[in-house]
């Protein structure tokens, strides 16, 4: 029943997805929302990168992790080989945490700052660093932008 149940929601998010990045992703909240959508079903411990154009149009999403710790240079590696393959202008991280926790640990903040070290000379520009859990999301960057949590109902 319960893997039913999974199965239904992970269909649901992804046709939310494909709906969701029919158009730009020019806001903190369209990202959001996405990186929402297409998180719904996955596990605590779930990573990956989603990438743009240059006029902010969903290109591709690399997994970053599944379960467990990835060291920062695979993680760095894998970001900076999915953005020269798709010849990305644009690209943010998202990682899920368990519902109803959307502070950032310290981790989350040390993760942020490695990726936007990494890629601050690069041409492609890092947006921002997503924690969702469940149908929620907060962002590490944009946070003064954002002023408060967002939730899927604020944007239906």
């Amino acid at each position: 029943m319960s893997f039913d149940l999974k199965v239904s929601r992970a269909a649901l998010g992804m046709a939310e997805f494909k709906k969701a990045v029919s158009s730009p992703l020019d806001s903190p909240v369209k990202i959001g929302y996405a990186f929402t959508c297409l998180m719904r079903g996955e596990e605590s411990g779930f990573a990956c990168a989603m990438m743009l154009d240059k006029k902010r149009r969903y290109i591709g999403t690399v997994c970053l992790k599944r379960h467990g710790e990835m060291s920062e240079e695979p993680l760095l590696s894998r970001i900076a080989d999915a953005l020269e393959a798709n010849n990305a202008s644009y690209f943010a991280v998202a990682h899920n945490h368990k519902p109803g926790i959307l502070l950032p640990s310290q981790a989350d903040f040390m993760t942020t700052e490695l990726i936007r070290r990494r890629f601050l000379c690069e041409s492609t520009v890092f947006l921002d660093h997503y924690i969702v859990a469940g149908d929620a999301w907060s962002t590490i960057l944009s946070r003064k932008k954002c002023k408060k949590y967002r939730k899927l109902k604020d944007l239906l």
